[in-house]
């Protein structure tokens, strides 16, 4: 089951407003005579450059549940999770970085061959998300609020 990356309107709007400061800088100073030409153009072409960055890494964003992993997608960028390495699964506001529009996200906790790894996540439908965890997971379990896995 594939799921949407919920988009808090706060997050996308800062992001977007930040984004767009360079092209209205860029705008204002090809129609301000006293400023060079070419920081006007610079300025567009940057942020030209920053947005296809982000829509490089963050299009498409979701989250698929398959018989045996947790695909992360955003943009490029592919972590495949075994289900079977999954640990623990809970709500957390995250404010750093991570594959998701929205901070009120879950932490996914799982084993590597190096160590204990996470990734936070933002599935539009939380409870939903886990619930499907569970099923398609062997060993976990729903226990308030949180998926873990039984002892």
């Amino acid at each position: 089951m594939r799921y949407r990356s919920k988009k808090d309107i706060a997050v996308v709007a800062i992001l977007w407003v930040g984004l767009l400061i360079p092209f209205a800088l860029g705008i204002s100073s090809l129609f301000n005579p006293s400023m060079p030409k070419v920081a006007g153009w610079f300025l567009i072409t940057l942020g030209i450059v920053i947005v296809g960055l982000l829509l490089l890494l963050t299009y498409p964003l979701y989250y698929e549940i398959t018989p045996t992993t947790l695909l992360v997608r955003s943009g490029v960028f592919r972590v495949k999770i075994p289900l079977d390495s999954i640990q623990e699964v809970f709500p957390e506001r995250y404010l750093g970085n991570a594959p998701a529009w929205s901070v009120d996200r879950l932490r996914v906790n799982y084993r590597t061959r190096w160590g204990t790894r996470w990734v936070h996540i933002a599935p539009k439908d939380k409870g939903a998300f886990m619930q499907d965890l569970v099923v398609h997971a062997q060993g976990l379990v729903v226990q308030e609020g949180r998926v873990i896995r039984r002892q």
